[in-house]
C-alpha cells in the first residue's frame, strides 16, 4: 500500500513540477500593441539580420506599395505545391510599370506593376512589330489614302 501511495505522491509532484516550467515560460507583461503584432496581417520585413529573427512591423493594406514584400499565408495553396515553386526571382532588375487607362467616365484607371526587363521587352518587340506591320499596310501619304478609300467605296 505504501508503493502505491509513495507512486501517487511522485506523479503529483511531477506534474505540478511540470506545470511549475509552463508557468514559467509564458510571456510576461504582453502589451496590446504586441499581442496585435501576434495577429497575421499584412507585414513587412525591415531589413536583413543576420543570426537573428528578422524585426516584422505591422502596417495597413493601404499604405503597402508595389514592391514591397509582404509576410503572409494562403490558405489554398498546399504546402507541397509551395515547395515546388523553386527560388524567389531576383528583383534587383524588375522594373516598375506604371501604365494608365482612360476610364468611358472620363477619369483613369492607374496599374502599378513589377516585370522582369525580360517580359517588358518581349511585350515592347511585339508592339513594334505591331505597328510596322500597320505601317506597311497603310498608306503613307494623301493621295493613296484617298484612292484607298476610292476602292472601298467601289467595292460591293
Amino acid at each position: 500500500m505504501t508503493t502505491f501511495n509513495s507512486r501517487k505522491i511522485t506523479i503529483a509532484l511531477l506534474v505540478l513540477f511540470a506545470g511549475f516550467c509552463f508557468w514559467q515560460a509564458l510571456p510576461k507583461n504582453v502589451s496590446q500593441n504586441a499581442a496585435n503584432s501576434l495577429v497575421p496581417s499584412a507585414t513587412a520585413e525591415t531589413g536583413p539580420s543576420f543570426g537573428a529573427k528578422p524585426e516584422i512591423e505591422t502596417q495597413s493594406i493601404e499604405t503597402i506599395r508595389v514592391g514591397q514584400r509582404v509576410l503572409a499565408h494562403n490558405p489554398e495553396v498546399e504546402p507541397s505545391k509551395r515547395r515546388s515553386w523553386g527560388p524567389e526571382p531576383d528583383f534587383s532588375r524588375w522594373l516598375h510599370l506604371t501604365l494608365e487607362m482612360p476610364k468611358e467616365d472620363g477619369s483613369t484607371l492607374t496599374i502599378q506593376m513589377l516585370r522582369p526587363d525580360e517580359w517588358v521587352d518581349s511585350q515592347l518587340s511585339y508592339v513594334i512589330d505591331e505597328a510596322a506591320q500597320s505601317s506597311r499596310h497603310a498608306p503613307s501619304d494623301e493621295a493613296e489614302r484617298d484612292q484607298a478609300a476610292e476602292i472601298q467605296n467601289a467595292s460591293p
